[in-house]
């Protein structure tokens, strides 16, 4: 289950901090976040199967962000082939005041995942307490990409006073909750 991370030349991964996918759990992940002055209240994971469909779900790109709008329907921030830089720009100026284009397929109650305390325990999500949610996929070993996009993303959207935004950080490590023998296959 490669990564189009872990595909880049070794100079690349190298320059970015990016490493070799190694099992987390609730206190590596919070500690981390800690370290590089990263929220850890909003900090979710997925179940193994949930995971797998993400990854293509997200075509195997970490970090990544997707928005949907309170309705549950997808907002498309620029093009689907692009890379996620215009997500920058496209989350501190989410605006009430301006109809996005939305798009129902995905929707959010279509996606293929349910969200998970880093323990493993289901999450409810509730899409009418914000005009926007913006899911972060991102994960420890994406290295530097975690403070110059994650952070940055989940700062702009929590400084934006034009709607409310509500930021859910899915981590894309492999996860101790999965149990030894899913991931003694995974680290073989």
């Amino acid at each position: 289950m490669g990564m189009l991370l872990l595909s880049c030349s070794p100079i690349v991964r190298f320059m970015y901090g990016i490493k070799k996918p190694k099992i987390e759990n609730e206190k590596s992940i919070s500690n981390y976040a800690m370290k590089i002055d990263m929220s850890k209240g909003n900090i979710y994971s997925l179940s193994f199967e949930d995971y797998k469909k993400t990854l293509d779900l997200i075509n195997k790109k970490v970090p990544e962000v997707w928005i949907f709008n309170k309705e549950g329907n997808f907002v498309p921030y620029g093009e689907a082939w692009a890379c996620n830089a215009s997500a920058f720009d496209f989350i501190k100026n989410l605006s009430d005041s301006v109809h996005y284009y939305s798009q129902n397929n995905p929707s959010f109650n279509s996606l293929p995942f349910r969200l998970k305390d880093l323990n493993g325990n289901n999450v409810e999500i509730d899409l009418s307490d914000a005009n926007y949610h913006v899911f972060i996929f991102w994960a420890k070993f994406a290295g530097k990409l975690n403070k110059d996009h994650v952070k940055v993303w989940e700062n702009q959207a929590l400084e934006n006073r034009k709607t409310k935004i509500k930021v859910y950080k899915v981590n894309m490590d492999f996860q101790e909750h999965w149990g030894s023998e899913t991931l003694d296959k995974l680290v073989r």
